[in-house]
């Protein structure tokens, strides 16, 4: 992976593990499949997403202008976070979501071997940072640091998806990212052909799952050839504690 596609994290945190939780029809529908979908920005809850590239740009001459190329961004959102209750309330509200676990590598990998033409400046993975909105705001004011965002390699425009107000730094995310350089007519989703069974490793079920659909699951995932780790999210399960008295 070259060093300019990876953002805000070491070259030696290519091995991290990432996470992702989501539910279980989507996760059967991703193994049926072997589609893994990226989307338009626009589409995520936060209006501050790509704050930037929504922004009017103001030339030195008092021009007004546009991003449009905010349209050829395409991201998916994973996470750092092991576990936590918010993550499974959050995005697992039915109590019927997965969580699984892959590498920053493996993830990058399995996009920039998709990708034909110049995936060195089409395929990115990144770690999100968090900032005040007040910051964030008095960035667009930096000429010299907004004119980085329409540099060539991609980068500098990629950046701008790695940006979030501080309330959701509990997210921790990081971000696969595909710049549609080739302008394809591709609407707001992105897709591309995956080998699920290789790149995910670990699946999760939800903490307040009911046991027997879990057995039912592991049994059907197991059916489909996966052979990675199964398990329950112990996260609720009081252990057998003992006391001294």
């Amino acid at each position: 992976m070259p060093n300019s596609n990876l953002i805000n994290i070491s070259k030696k945190g290519e091995s991290d593990a990432i996470y992702r939780v989501f539910s279980i029809a989507r996760l059967l529908e991703f193994f049926k499949t072997r589609t893994n979908v990226l989307v338009r920005p626009r589409l995520w809850d936060d209006p501050f997403e790509n704050y930037i590239l929504k922004s009017t740009g103001i030339t030195k001459d008092g021009d007004s202008v546009s991003f449009g190329f905010q349209r050829d961004l395409y991201g998916q959102c994973w996470t750092f976070e092991r576990e936590s209750d918010a993550m499974w309330r959050i995005y697992s509200p039915d109590k019927m979501g997965v969580r699984v676990r892959t590498t920053i590598r493996a993830l990058y990998d399995s996009l920039y071997q998709q990708v034909s033409r110049h995936p060195e400046i089409s395929v990115f993975i990144g770690k999100v940072s968090y900032e005040t909105q007040k910051a964030m705001v008095s960035q667009l004011k930096n000429r010299a640091e907004m004119q980085g965002v329409l540099d060539t390699t991609g980068q500098g425009t990629v950046r701008t998806l790695l940006m979030k107000r501080e309330e959701f730094r509990h997210e921790k995310e990081v971000r696969l990212v595909y710049y549609n350089h080739l302008k394809n007519d591709l609407g707001d989703l992105f897709k591309y052909e995956i080998d699920p069974f290789t790149i995910i490793d670990e699946i999760v079920f939800d903490p307040r799952m009911n046991n027997d659909l879990v057995e039912v699951f592991t049994q059907h995932l197991r059916d489909m050839t996966f052979s990675g780790r199964i398990s329950k999210s112990p996260l609720y399960q009081l252990p057998n504690l003992k006391v001294s008295i």
